[in-house]
């Protein structure tokens, strides 16, 4: 049974695969898990908002990024037609590329209201630090 062939791949193979893909996705989990119970009680002791910065972009870290990579990783333990593993490896990586925006867009949002509250108002044009954070969103 083991050894009967699906899709070009044994069954082992596929089980082997989905087992994987299931340490795989609980490890990204549980290292997220991790890093937000041990900063979370820092930055709440410190205040700094680098510590913060780090807290806010692993909490948004996706779960569906997590999957979508999971699976690619997994997927190199099969022998998959060529079309089918570049497009896995395509949609990890735009998942990841959208992650990168999502955690890039937070990051200027933290870094302009950081500005924002460190300027002098009366002597900048409360507008300016909102127009340089829409530049840097645009590149």
């Amino acid at each position: 049974m083991l050894t009967d062939m699906l899709l070009g791949n044994t069954v082992q193979a596929w089980l082997i695969a989905a087992a994987a893909l299931v340490v795989i996705l609980a490890g990204l989990h549980i290292i997220k898990r991790v890093m937000l119970t041990r900063l979370s009680p820092r930055v709440q002791a410190t205040g700094s908002e680098i510590d913060g910065l780090v807290v806010d972009l692993v909490r948004r870290s996706h779960s569906l990024v997590f999957l979508l990579v999971a699976l690619y990783l997994a997927s190199t333990l099969l022998t998959l037609p060529n079309t089918a593993s570049h497009v896995l490896a395509a949609i990890a990586a735009f998942a990841g590329v959208v992650q990168a925006v999502i955690w890039g867009n937070l990051a200027i949002t933290l870094a302009s209201h950081h500005v924002a509250r460190r300027v002098d108002e009366s002597v900048t044009d409360p507008g300016l630090v909102a127009a340089v954070a829409m530049v840097a969103r645009i590149l």
